[in-house]
C-alpha cells in the first residue's frame, strides 16, 4: 500500500476496528476482513464479499422503518437493543445484533446507547449493497 506503519495501521483501523460489545469496551477488529486484508494486501470490503445479506435486504423491503434513519446516530435505551423478534418492525436491533451497528456512545443520564457504523468496511458496504437493494424492493 505504500504507506508507513503508522499510516498503515490507521488505515486498518478505519476500515476493520470499531465492534463494541459494551459503552465502556474496547473497539474490536473484524477478523476475517483484517486477515484476508493481510493476505491480499490490499484494504477490502471483505465482509460483504463472504456472504450476501439477503434476509437484511428482505427485512427492509418489509419494514416500515426509513432506510436513511439506519445511516446516521441513533438513539436507543437498551431494551431496544436486546428485546429482537423476527417479526419486529424495528430494524435496529437486528442490525445491531448482526455487526452493521454498533455502540458509538453512552449517555448515564437517560441511559441510552448511540449506535452508528462500527468502521469503513460496513459504512460503505451498507451504503452500496444494502440501501440501493432496499430501495429497489
Amino acid at each position: 500500500m505504500n504507506l508507513d506503519r503508522d499510516k498503515t495501521l490507521a488505515e486498518l483501523a478505519r476500515m476493520y476496528d470499531g465492534y463494541h460489545f459494551s459503552a465502556g469496551g474496547e473497539g474490536v477488529y473484524n477478523p476475517f476482513s483484517l486477515l484476508n486484508a493481510f493476505y491480499d494486501g490490499d484494504l477490502g470490503r471483505y465482509w460483504f464479499e463472504s456472504g450476501t445479506p439477503t434476509f437484511l435486504i428482505s427485512r427492509l423491503s418489509f419494514s416500515g422503518m426509513p432506510l436513511q434513519e439506519l445511516s446516521g446516530d441513533i438513539i436507543a435505551p437498551e431494551s431496544r437493543l436486546s428485546n429482537f423478534r423476527a417479526d419486529d418492525e424495528d430494524l435496529v436491533p437486528l442490525y445491531y445484533q448482526s455487526g452493521y451497528l454498533t455502540i458509538k456512545g453512552y449517555d448515564r443520564t437517560f441511559q441510552t446507547y448511540k449506535l452508528g457504523y462500527p468502521n469503513e468496511e460496513v459504512k460503505y458496504g451498507y451504503l452500496e449493497s444494502l440501501l440501493p437493494a432496499g430501495r429497489r424492493l
